[in-house]
């Protein structure tokens, strides 16, 4: 019996292979375009996972220590403020806070904050007599703007081309986590020199230096490695917006064909107006309560607040008692 079921299994696997070889061979979708729009979404979130993955060598550096991560959490949730200013902008200055032209910003943004940061992540200033990261928060904190705003602006930029694209822009988020992670697997984990002083019966005080003792490369190599992927995801912007056959893929004159169609009233209007009074929220076939999509938006929010709230902020101290290697695997994982 196990062996006819492991029969229709690999059945059902080569027939699905050949129904998807089917369709991306007799697809008009041009995959130059789609790899381009791919290597654009990119830069969707790799600063902000980058720094995520780069919390185990900071902690050496920055006076806060294993406090750093609730910083960063605090510092990457108003980042959010983003999206709210680019709605400001666009309503106010439509002509000039363009998609297009707000992303050339925001890569302008990231790539010379990922220039400084990697200059400048050790620098401490001091705050009511103690010292702070200052730069390396403030900079956390412009690229969390450019991160967050992405998530904004990226989509409305794909409604220019056919819907069909928006699969190689979530292919591209997908690699936000995955690139900047194994580079710092590669980069190893980092050792802590202990230099112990004043032994005392059962006390005992130790201080640790900070060392670049077990990496491969340091940690503003590092940041220059995420302006590199910067710099290619805003590359291949530019060759979006410059290529003729990315241009050519643009479906601007589609849509305004179809607004043109609704004005001229080849739509019935008896479906306009169902469609306003429905009372419901559709996705398909099913359909969903204004009552049911609340629960589910509150589900939603509890569960982001402990992925991006309350685990990043905690998980310093969890793997304190393992270790640095500990640590280094368990944020570049995460």
């Amino acid at each position: 019996m196990s062996y006819s079921l492991l029969t229709r299994v690999m059945e059902r696997l080569v027939e699905s292979y050949r129904e998807a070889k089917t369709a991306l061979v007799n697809t008009d979708i041009s995959w130059r375009t789609y790899s381009l729009i791919a290597c654009f979404a990119l830069s969707s979130w790799i600063t902000v996972n980058g720094i995520w993955s780069e919390l185990p060598v900071i902690v050496l550096y920055a006076p806060e220590k294993w406090q750093i991560a609730s910083y960063t959490v605090v510092i990457i949730q108003l980042g959010f403020a983003g999206p709210l200013l680019f709605s400001l902008a666009n309503q106010l200055c439509p002509r000039i806070f363009t998609e297009k032209l707000t992303i050339y910003l925001l890569f302008l943004i990231g790539i010379l904050s990922c220039l400084f940061l990697a200059i400048w992540f050790k620098k401490t200033t001091k705050v009511d007599g103690k010292p702070h990261s200052v730069a390396l928060m403030v900079l956390v904190f412009t690229l969390a703007l450019v991160d967050c705003t992405s998530s904004v602006v990226f989509l409305t930029f794909m409604a220019m081309y056919d819907p069909r694209y928006i699969t190689a822009l979530y292919i591209g988020e997908s690699f936000c986590g995955l690139l900047p992670g194994l580079a710092a697997i590669i980069q190893g984990s980092p050792v802590v020199v202990c230099n112990s002083t004043n032994h005392t019966g059962a006390n005992e005080n130790s201080t640790s230096q900070p060392s670049d003792a077990g990496l491969l490369f340091s940690a503003s190599a590092y940041f220059i490695i995420l302006l590199v992927m910067m710099l290619f995801s805003g590359f291949a912007f530019l060759a979006l917006n410059f290529l003729p056959f990315a241009v050519n893929e643009q479906c601007v004159e589609v849509i305004t064909n179809h607004v043109a169609q609704q004005c001229n009233g080849q739509t019935d209007k008896k479906e306009l107006i169902n469609e306003e009074q429905e009372p419901e929220v559709k996705f398909g076939s099913s359909c969903l309560s204004s009552r049911r999509l609340v629960i589910l938006f509150f589900i939603q929010a509890v569960v982001s607040s402990f992925t991006f709230g309350i685990l990043p902020s905690l998980s310093p101290y969890a793997f304190e008692s393992y270790g640095m290697a500990s640590y280094h695997l368990g944020m570049d994982f995460s």
